[in-house]
């Protein structure tokens, strides 16, 4: 190429061509190459002109695709440049086993890309995300490498390698609301931290007819406000919470169903706060849900399965005595007869978990409250994110509450850090079998 750069006649005769097939009359040569050299001196005489109108088109072009790439103001619309379209916001390698053995922390528990901006923010959220801190319900390094190891024994290599480019084609272009109780605050968390890398680190109210339009603030809400973190190409992350069942009804079905679209997401779960109507509230939930999306834009609806607890009972929940913290947490029926103090149970490689004793056959079937959702879900189709069997083996994860160990919520990372890939396994077999699209 540099050769023929160099050679003017070689490109005279590929103008002169080009040129003559666009008047084929006798003197369509000429014409043309009078009209090319009064264009010629033109752009000489104006190239300043030409230049600075060049340079402001650019710069419109570019100043269009950056407001594309962040939703304005809350909006549920935006413009994108096509060359951003599909592309991952934020370079997240992908790393080797072989790395991570070797002590590279994954992405999910913490590991950083190369070259990233959030992380050298000083704002709470960045410090929190990637779990360095003492204390703030956080997981000890020990205990990082700990469940880092307990992934590699078991030959669990898709999780450490999961990176956020891997979901975002997966949330780009909708809303993913979680609501719920506080474990699935601490799973709406795992998605905002690792995320955080896509966001400005804030916090934003969310109103009735779903826009987040003020203000940013900083850091997690703690509180049970609506709200969410916003990512690029018209992407968001909320929380709205609701422990029980006519919260849901009101402050989730009715309010997503005047303000969300067909295209979002919602991650639903408020099994630990159950009433003696537990069954029938969740056929009347799923029943009014499905019939919002047939008649208009409702989310798209999944169910998390409740995630075992470990206090020291037989099947791991919150003693009928009610005891204060500070608490034991204990592995599920280890302690309790027959066979005190033998295993119970095993989780296999296949993410099956086998009984060893009959008296607990309740485990492999996810505990009472999962026996009762899996099966109204899967009759109404509703896909349930399960993550009871591999959460099992955390007992020794959970996270002083401030007054002590308590054995239902889970330091930071663990499970939710677990709930967030198995939700993505989720998504990605349902987009597979075009039951959500992606854009």
């Amino acid at each position: 190429m540099a050769s023929r750069a160099r050679n003017p006649s070689h490109w005279a005769g590929n103008h002169e061509f080009l040129i003559t097939r666009v008047e084929p009359s006798g003197r369509g040569s000429t014409r043309a190459a009078s009209k090319l050299s009064r264009l010629l001196q033109s752009f000489r005489r104006h190239w300043k002109t030409y230049t600075v109108a060049l340079i402001t088109v650019l710069a419109l072009l570019w100043f269009v695709s950056k407001d594309g790439a962040t939703r304005g103001g809350g909006s549920r619309t935006a413009f994108f440049a096509q060359s951003r379209r599909g592309a991952c916001p934020v370079a997240y390698p992908k790393q080797s086993i072989k790395e991570i053995s070797k002590g590279r922390m994954p992405y999910l528990l913490g590991g950083k890309p190369p070259g990233c901006k959030q992380c050298q923010a000083k704002e709470y959220i960045s410090e929190f995300c990637q779990y360095g801190m003492v204390g703030h319900g956080q997981c000890d390094d020990g205990q990082r490498y700990y469940l880092t190891q307990l992934w590699l024994d078991r030959e669990f290599h898709s999780i450490l390698q999961f990176t956020p480019c891997d979901l975002w084609p997966l949330l780009k272009g909708r809303t993913l609301y979680f609501s719920g109780d506080s474990q699935t605050q601490d799973f709406m968390i795992a998605a905002h931290c690792f995320m955080y890398e896509f966001t400005d680190l804030g916090w934003r109210a969310l109103d009735a007819q779903g826009k987040t339009d003020g203000p940013k603030k900083e850091g997690f809400v703690w509180h049970t406000d609506p709200g969410c973190v916003l990512l690029p190409e018209d992407t968001r992350i909320c929380f709205i919470r609701c422990d029980e069942f006519e919260c849901v009804k009101k402050e989730v079905v009715e309010r997503l169903a005047k303000a969300s679209e067909k295209r979002d997401l919602l991650v639903l779960n408020f099994g630990l706060h159950f009433s003696e109507a537990y069954e029938e509230e969740l056929k009347l939930l799923v029943q009014q849900v499905l019939q919002l999306r047939r008649d208009g834009d409702f989310p798209f609806l999944l169910w998390k399965d409740t995630a075992p607890q470990h206090f020291e009972s037989t099947y791991g929940e919150y003693p009928q005595d009610k005891p204060k913290p500070p608490m034991k947490c204990v592995p599920i029926g280890k302690n309790f007869p027959p066979n005190e103090g033998a295993d119970k149970w095993v989780l296999k490689n296949d993410h099956t978990v086998e009984v060893l004793d009959d008296e607990f056959k309740t485990i492999a079937e996810g505990g009472w409250r999962n026996k009762i959702t899996n099966d109204v879900m899967s009759k109404a189709g509703i896909p349930v994110v399960s993550t009871w069997n591999e959460t099992l083996p955390l007992w020794d994860f959970h996270r002083d509450n401030g007054h002590g160990l308590e054995c239902t919520h889970f330091c930071a990372p663990s499970a939710p850090q677990l709930w967030l890939y198995l939700l993505y396994e989720t998504l990605a077999e349902l987009a597979k079998e075009k039951r959500i699209e992606t854009f």
